[in-house]
């Protein structure tokens, strides 16, 4: 993503209509912290795009996809993931939040 992206947008104007607890959980989900630390993030805290394979039903940069996840039943393992449940992803120890690219406002802050 670029900070000019749709997605971005949607993003910051969801979290800013949260009110406090609910900023606090999205922080707590992304970080592992409930508050911004004293010295700031380190490493610091970014979003990225949740690269999705449409021809394949799955997500590529991610193979497992936790409650949104279906065992294809192959034996190996793999899981697949729906496209209209996909869910956004953290890296705690990254600060990082891995984002779905939603189609609408609406979508991006329902997830």
């Amino acid at each position: 993503y670029h900070e000019t992206s749709e997605q971005i947008i949607w993003f910051w104007k969801c979290f800013k209509n949260f009110n406090l607890k609910n900023q606090k959980l999205l922080l707590r989900f992304i970080t592992g912290l409930n508050k911004i630390p004293m010295d700031g993030f380190n490493p610091t805290f970014t979003i990225t795009k949740l690269i999705y394979d449409e021809d394949n039903n799955n997500t590529i940069n991610d193979n497992y996809s936790g409650a949104a996840a279906e065992d294809t039943g192959n034996g190996g393992g793999e899981r697949r993931t729906n496209r209209q449940t996909c869910l956004p992803r953290s890296h705690t120890c990254f600060n990082q939040l891995v984002l779905p690219p939603y189609d609408s406002y609406e979508e991006l802050c329902e997830k």
